[in-house]
């Protein structure tokens, strides 16, 4: 897996860093009231009375009721980074490869495109989780048509997914010391986009292209996972715990400046209806693919207001969400109010989105609609 930077608390710590560096040393089996709790937290340093990694994982596979958040995060950063080589693959086999086919039209008019690499990373990352958290429900994208199979181009051993891979990063800035508390797996929804962005895959624009999956627990994003497969990028977030993101400081040429990241399939209708409401002009106006790709733009200091006007999935927008709450920032519908993510849910959110680095920038994007109405 690729590299991660160091990790940052959530907005109620005070700004530190953490490394990310595994040890092979472990904590132990903890017991209380019948109640089985298996918690795996790295540490350096020598001594041979530690369990190794890989029985340390084994255990976890078997912990039942000690499901935690971290240990779900941890996996799906695997399996998302796994998945991502399945795509590189499929995309450097170019033409028949990728087995380009449609779902239909959006209702914008553009081609939803489906490429066997969306399939292949969809079965790679829900059986993966399904295999290791089986009592946990999956909600993906795509579905299995039986044309796509684990032994695809690139495809790595499941069975070598890190369940405790942020386990150091995340008790340095949490004070928890790996005490977390366990999760009923019946409360807990993860939300699977498996390649968001396929269009602009298969035309080679790669850049736009991400793999995401969501942790949310009744209905709420507590963490999320994003990955760039074509730069290596992987960000990863815990609300009110930690992330692995540093949000920059806004440059110099934006001060004065409402920019704004929209898709590029309504950039114009942004451009016309919405920037006037920001005060933004077209050169204030950045027309992007994929809305994990928006997401990290607003968190890179890229954009300050990533607006989307016509029907997004969840899928697309909850891992976004996870991070950009981790970070303080701000993702609701155009009325202000919060998305929901339980799996009864319908998938499709009609109210248009705003996304912004700071509660109050949310706040203020919504007052700015005021009167105004997603497509």
């Amino acid at each position: 897996p690729a590299a991660m930077r160091g990790a940052h608390p959530g907005p109620r710590h005070q700004p530190q860093q953490a490394k990310l560096n595994v040890s092979h040393k472990q904590a132990a089996v903890v017991m209380c009231g019948g109640l089985l709790i298996i918690f795996l937290a790295l540490r350096g340093g020598g001594g041979g009375d530690g369990v190794d990694a890989a029985a340390a994982d084994a255990a976890l596979r078997g912990a039942g009721d000690g499901l935690t958040v971290p240990m779900l995060l941890s996996a799906a950063a695997e399996l998302l980074e796994g998945a991502g080589k399945i795509v590189v693959a499929y995309r450097e086999g170019g033409g028949s490869a990728l087995g380009i086919t449609s779902k239909g039209t959006t209702d914008v008019g553009v081609s939803d495109a489906l490429t066997l690499a969306d399939l292949a990373s969809h079965v790679y990352i829900t059986e993966g989780l399904r295999e290791l958290f089986p009592a946990v429900k999956v909600v993906s994208e795509e579905k299995d048509d039986g044309s796509s199979n684990r032994g695809g181009p690139g495809t790595p051993d499941v069975s070598k997914v890190r369940l405790s891979r942020f386990d150091d990063a995340i008790s340095a800035l949490d004070g928890a010391g790996g005490q977390w508390r366990p999760l009923r797996p019946e409360d807990v929804t993860v939300w699977v986009d498996p390649l968001d962005a396929t269009y602009e895959y298969s035309q080679g624009l790669t850049e736009y292209v991400t793999v995401m999956a969501c942790v949310a627990v009744r209905g709420v994003p507590v963490a999320g996972v994003i990955h760039k497969p074509f730069d290596g990028r992987t960000e990863w977030a815990w609300v009110g715990h930690a992330h692995s993101f540093a949000v920059p400081p806004r440059p110099a040429e934006a001060e004065g400046r409402t920019r704004l990241v929209v898709s590029m399939s309504h950039a114009g209708d942004v451009v016309t209806e919405v920037a006037p409401a920001f005060g933004a002009g077209e050169e204030d106006v950045l027309a992007a693919a994929g809305a994990g790709y928006k997401v990290l733009a607003v968190l890179d200091n890229s954009a300050d207001v990533y607006v989307h006007m016509t029907k997004i999935k969840k899928w697309d927008v909850c891992a976004g969400n996870a991070l950009l709450a981790a970070a303080g920032g701000s993702m609701t519908d155009w009325s202000g109010s919060a998305i929901t993510y339980a799996a009864e849910d319908s998938p499709v959110l009609k109210g248009g989105l705003l996304a912004t680095r700071t509660v109050a920038e949310g706040d203020a994007a919504v007052a700015k609609l005021k009167g105004h109405s997603p497509h």
